[in-house]
């Protein structure tokens, strides 16, 4: 593949990866969150971030790619300081919880 065409599909690939990777982890921090309008904001993320996954995955696929065949480290990362920052919540107050 050349490097003009590998490109795109390498950053749609990590892209897509990001977004469903984002998708698993917000139902968890809707849960989490105490404070109605954070879970509300959480929620509305989430059917945001769920409506961008298609669209890569049909650029993806009108490019003759795979969506799946990458992952994105980066977005890995963060959603496991995330988790991190879940369980040490449960020992917080539940604002301080929601702040973090």
């Amino acid at each position: 593949m050349s490097e003009l065409k590998s490109l795109p599909v390498d950053e749609s690939q990590d892209l897509a990866s990001a977004e469903n990777q984002i998708v698993g982890a917000l139902p968890k921090m809707v849960e989490a969150g105490h404070d109605a309008t954070l879970k509300t904001a959480f929620q509305k993320h989430l059917t945001q971030t769920r409506g961008r996954v298609e669209p890569l995955k049909s650029a993806l696929v009108l490019m003759g790619e795979d969506a799946k065949s990458k992952s994105c480290k980066g977005m890995k990362g963060l959603l496991e300081e995330g988790e991190e920052t879940i369980g040490e919540g449960q020992e917080r107050d539940e604002r301080v919880a929601d702040l973090a």
